[in-house]
């Protein structure tokens, strides 16, 4: 076969691996659509495959190891045999609790988590990520506005409609209000990292357009990882100057939103966020201290209460005692601390994984991991696997950004070669 048949092939595959991953992305953050049409169970398998075929694309399109992470295999591998040890406590201790649900979902994070961290997906990396992210993050925007305005509500169902009196708080086609707020947030920063990194103007309106769409669903959460993303990316800023235009900045952003939402539901919402005794605060804290003592009431380095304080385990048709509105509580219930500090340190690995230059890329993760340890976000399918693809992100806008470079400096180049061509040509016509 020629080299053309052979190009021909090459580019094909492209398409299709392209094609998949994208589709993956969209069942990712698309449970409502199989909840729709199906059941809750059915989309937590979708999205389950999805993982699977993401990870089987990024292992066979080529990976190199990233420097130093052999550690992260070290943790996955502890952090199973923690969850086996927690399993075989909590079956022998209890004839009702289920905790394999929830352990399969953890299984697979950890996965995701270790792999990301410790591998670099170069093929994936040359795919169209941010486009397919711009089509996950955007449609889910779109139809949330829809819901916003009372419709829809009944196709895609997980929206919250009687917490804050009557107003909509949008699930999207994520199957879940509080799934939805958390996805967006992390592609939010995909986008800003990739508009700083190349300075291509549709990345920028893509995150203004996905920033404004957090703060307009009410959600907590979400706005927990976009605020503490900027003040972490206050932190990480190299320079004094870099810092005074950040921190000014962030101040005439407070006064526009002082003076734009003083006095409304959503400054009401958020800044009573800030509020121990604030709506939803006060039960929150609660559950904390509970989860905390069932902790102590277990073995405290593996946990005793594998599965049951999860929406997983429920969702997935087992038996759950509730939910401990922090993922550092519920992990350490389940886990105890070995499994937890192990789990968190895989988080940490895919934070490191970004590559260094991308600050807000790592600050967004930084801010959306600390979000976790006071709301029960780290069960959320969609919100853990965009924090663990994050890396392949990195790498490529990392890519795009270099080739972007290498055409500008040919562009350069070529101009000036035109240029000493045409003077040359005007020096000899004037010599001729």
């Amino acid at each position: 076969m020629g080299s053309g048949g052979t190009g021909g092939l090459r580019g094909r595959a492209q398409v299709l691996v392209n094609t998949t991953l994208g589709v993956c992305l969209l069942v990712v953050g698309g449970r409502g659509v199989f909840e729709a049409v199906a059941s809750k169970q059915i989309g937590y398998v979708a999205q389950a495959v999805a993982i699977v075929v993401i990870i089987v694309l990024g292992l066979t399109r080529g990976f190199t190891k990233r420097h130093g992470k052999t550690g992260l295999f070290v943790a996955a591998y502890l952090f199973l045999m923690v969850e086996l040890l927690s399993v075989a406590y909590v079956t022998s201790t209890s004839t009702t609790a289920d905790p394999w649900n929830y352990v399969v979902v953890m299984t697979m994070f950890a996965l995701v988590l270790c792999l990301s961290g410790a591998l670099e997906f170069d093929g994936l990396a040359r795919t169209n990520v941010m486009g397919w992210l711009a089509v996950v993050g955007l449609v889910a925007v779109a139809v949330a506005v829809i819901q916003q305005r009372s419709l829809l509500l009944d196709v895609f169902g997980g929206s919250d409609l009687s917490s804050l009196g009557g107003t909509v708080r949008p699930a999207a086609l994520t199957g879940s209000y509080l799934h939805y707020p958390l996805m967006i947030s992390l592609i939010c920063f995909a986008f800003v990292q990739a508009w700083v990194s190349t300075r291509r103007r549709w990345y920028g309106i893509v995150a203004l357009v996905l920033a404004a769409a957090v703060a307009a669903s009410y959600s907590r959460s979400g706005m927990v990882i976009l605020a503490g993303g900027v003040l972490c990316h206050f932190v990480l800023s190299s320079g004094l100057g870099r810092r005074i235009r950040l921190g000014f900045a962030i101040l005439v952003a407070a006064v526009v939103a002082f003076l734009a939402f003083e006095g409304t539901p959503y400054w009401s919402r958020y800044i009573g966020g800030l509020d121990s005794g604030a709506a939803g605060n006060e039960a929150r804290i609660t559950k904390w201290y509970a989860g905390m003592e069932y902790w102590f009431d277990s073995p405290l380095l593996i946990g005793g209460y594998t599965g049951q304080f999860t929406n997983v385990t429920g969702n997935l048709g087992g038996e759950a005692t509730g939910v401990l509105e922090s993922g550092l509580v519920q992990q350490l219930v389940s886990f105890g601390l070995v499994g937890t500090i192990l789990f968190y340190l895989l988080m940490v690995g895919v934070v490191l994984a970004v590559k260094p230059a991308h600050r807000w890329l790592k600050a967004g993760l930084v801010a959306a991991m600390l979000q976790t340890l006071v709301y029960q976000s780290i069960e959320v399918v969609p919100f853990m696997v965009l924090f663990s693809l994050m890396p392949l992100v990195s790498s490529h806008i990392d890519f795009r950004s270099s080739g972007a470079q290498s055409f500008r400096s040919d562009e350069a180049v070529d101009k000036s070669t035109r240029h000493r061509e045409q003077r040359s040509l005007r020096s000899h016509t004037l010599h001729v």
